[in-house]
């Protein structure tokens, strides 16, 4: 079985090498399985920042941090992970005001169109967004 965990553990480590990042996780799931080590949760971490799955990263860190609360390794992919979650919380924040605000000027167009009596249907809602419409 040590052996065994040997193997799937550098498999993982030669995977995160050449990108294969799924590989990466299913190999250190199977190595956990065996053996529950601080390598094997700091990888397994690894490979879900790698990929962008911050949430799931900060899970399997947190979960290695209960069992290794000593290692700085671990530690330091949790702060990564939250801190990279973070960010792309703030950025889908962003986004999705961006996109609010868009809509936003749409609706003020067509009703600056429809107040001066103007009849077209309802296509206005089709505009492109990259379209700078200023009605006088």
């Amino acid at each position: 079985m040590e052996t065994k965990y040997n193997l799937l553990m550098g498999r993982a480590k030669t995977n995160i090498l050449i990108a294969q990042f799924g590989k990466t996780k299913d190999d250190c799931l199977e190595a956990l399985k065996i053996r529950e080590t601080e390598q094997a949760y700091t990888v397994l971490a690894r490979s879900r920042i790698f990929v962008e799955r911050y949430s799931e990263a900060r899970q399997h860190a947190e979960k290695g941090f209960k069992r290794f609360p000593e290692s700085k390794a671990i530690k330091a992919v949790l702060d990564k992970a939250i801190e990279e979650e973070k960010k792309e919380l703030k950025r889908i924040d962003e986004i999705s005001t961006v996109q609010a605000l868009a809509r936003d000027e749409k609706l003020e167009v067509y009703r600056n169109i429809r107040s001066k009596k103007i009849k077209i249907g309802k296509r206005i809602h089709f505009l492109p967004e990259i379209v700078e419409v200023a009605i006088t």
